[in-house]
């Protein structure tokens, strides 16, 4: 007569479902406190950026840009390896070179983010302006009545573009794509500044449809 076999019996450790996303109410807070002391420094970052004398400014972006190019990040790692594939036959310091203004104006984008909400008029006026054939063209496709798509690469400067109802305050409405922050609240900070011209902003990630529609209308 076969014996009956053992049962092996295994006792899970691990929290349900339904409980494993949950967080205790000090990391909840811990969390909470952490994103408003995010967004003052940013304000904090911003207002002193826009007090400072503009010399002082780019030569913190320039200290910033090249520590962080010797960090061994994961953006530093892509950024040689696009500059090896993209350019094999330039030389090492060349490319080294390249990556060093690079990481300078990274840092000058993050800083111009911040401090852009506390710039007058008059500065606004002194750091960003439109050529006289790029004005004349836009004004001919406002003329036309037509909708249309304007690509810009993302540079330092890519935030002029929010200043379209101010460069054309008798313009059509007028939206831009951007990759929203993961911090809620520094985002929403972020959004209602730059849209204060009448610009306004679409996520890449849900707001397609949105562009689209406002490019039938």
């Amino acid at each position: 007569m076969l014996e009956k076999a053992p049962v092996l019996t295994f006792t899970c450790l691990l929290p349900p479902r339904s409980f494993a996303g949950r967080r205790s109410p000090t990391h909840r807070r811990v969390a909470r406190n952490l994103k408003v002391l995010i967004l003052l420094l940013a304000k904090l970052i911003g207002r002193l950026a826009a007090w400072l004398p503009e010399s002082w400014v780019v030569a913190v972006c320039s200290v910033m840009g090249d520590l962080y190019i010797f960090l061994p990040t994961r953006r530093r790692r892509i950024l040689f390896s696009n500059l090896h594939h993209a350019f094999p036959d330039m030389g090492r310091r060349r490319r080294h070179a390249i990556a060093r203004e690079h990481c300078h104006r990274l840092v000058e984008l993050a800083i111009f983010v911040t401090a852009f909400p506390y710039f007058d008029d008059r500065r606004i006026d002194k750091i960003i302006s439109l050529s006289p054939a790029m004005r004349e063209r836009i004004t001919q496709i406002i003329a036309s009545s037509s909708g249309g798509i304007a690509l810009a690469p993302h540079l330092t400067l890519i935030d002029g573009m929010t200043l379209f109802g101010r460069f054309f305050p008798n313009g059509p409405p007028a939206a831009a794509l951007f990759r929203p922050l993961n911090q809620p609240s520094l985002n929403e900070w972020i959004i209602s500044t730059r849209e204060r011209f009448g610009v306004t902003l679409l996520s890449r990630r849900s707001g397609m449809g949105q562009a689209i529609n406002l490019l039938r209308d």
